[in-house]
This record gives C-alpha cells, sequence and structure tokens, in this order.
C-alpha cells in the first residue's frame, strides 16, 4: 500500500520540506504550474489553502517566479 505523503514527510521539519520540494515539486514543475494555475482559475471550489503551496515553495524564488509569471500572463 502507498504510504501518504504526510507519513512520507514531516511538513514541520525544513529539511523535508526541502526534500519534497526537490523530489515532487522540481522534477514535476509543469504539473505543479498547471496545479496552480487550476487552483487560481477555480479558487472558489479548491479546498487546498494556497498560502500551504506557497509556504512550500518559498525556498524556490526561481520556480515561484515562473509560477507567478504563469498566472499572471
Amino acid at each position: 500500500m502507498k504510504s501518504s505523503l504526510r507519513q512520507e514527510y514531516d511538513f514541520s521539519n525544513p529539511a523535508d520540506v526541502e526534500r519534497f520540494r526537490v523530489e515532487h515539486v522540481e522534477a514535476n514543475e509543469d504539473a505543479w504550474l498547471s496545479l496552480v494555475g487550476y487552483m487560481e482559475a477555480n479558487h472558489d471550489k479548491i479546498t487546498i489553502h494556497h498560502a500551504a503551496l506557497y509556504k512550500l515553495l518559498e525556498n524556490n524564488q526561481e520556480l515561484l517566479d515562473r509560477i507567478n509569471n504563469r498566472l499572471s500572463g
């Protein structure tokens, strides 16, 4: 059985947040950009808190800039 991300990563631990960012965010950048775009377009229907996503990505300013550019343009 697959473990959940909550079991695999302790998101209160900066090392685990960084490991998640590298393993899941950077490795799947296009998917994350699409997800963020979908969340912004459907914010009234989404229960995921946007702040949690940006908190996760805050240490990767280049990726955040690319996400923000995609959303604004």
